[in-house]
């Protein structure tokens, strides 16, 4: 069962990186660090913008990106920085999904979504997204992410894969709960034996 999750994992990161690698406006998970101190995580996107050659494509005022179902009450969340700072940061439980897109988008988990303000890119960019979540959220799921950009003849909309950090819950494997079930047992037979013999 492990085998199949983990090559599940690798499978969708594979899907992930591809969706990643094509030309448009595209998240791509960093990392997550958290900070016991704070009892918060930082996370880090980076919101690349890659174009064809010829430059067919434009990142242009108003186009965004938005990561879906990011987190819930009773995690908060803290906007952080866009480097450069050309973006607005918003979260909101539902909305700014481009038009002939259709991601999940549960009305009860918020959303987080950067808008570009500045003018026209015609050029390949990275641009460096922060945020801050309460909470251990190190670990990670697949979600989606839907954006739009310009081309030369219209928008170019796109839904797709993306990690999103979640809880980080230490659950034990279930062979791990299986060995610890047996040593239990295995230790009270030997306790009732020794306590039959005494």
């Amino acid at each position: 069962m492990m085998k199949f999750a983990k090559f599940a994992l690798a499978a969708a990161l594979i899907a992930i990186g591809g969706a990643n690698a094509r030309a448009g406006f595209t998240p791509n998970y960093v990392s997550a660090v958290f900070n016991a101190g704070t009892n918060s995580t930082l996370i880090t996107y980076n919101l690349n913008f890659t174009t064809n050659v010829p430059p067919t494509e434009s990142l242009n005022s108003g186009n965004t990106i938005t990561l879906y179902d990011v987190y819930a009450p009773p995690t908060t969340f803290t906007p952080g920085t866009v480097s450069p700072g050309l973006f607005t940061t918003t979260s909101l439980l539902t909305g700014f999904t481009p038009s002939s897109t259709t991601p999940t988008d549960s009305p009860t988990i918020f959303n987080i979504t950067y808008t570009y303000n500045d003018g026209p890119l015609t050029s390949d960019q990275t641009f460096v997204a922060t945020f801050t979540l309460s909470g251990n959220l190190t670990a990670t799921r697949v979600g989606q992410y839907s954006s739009s950009d310009g081309i030369v003849a219209g928008s170019n909309n796109q839904v797709g894969p993306v990690l999103i950090p979640t809880l980080n819950s230490a659950i034990p494997e279930p062979t791990s709960l299986t060995l610890l079930g047996m040593g239990l047992v295995g230790g009270l037979l030997g306790f009732r034996k020794a306590r039959a013999r005494a």
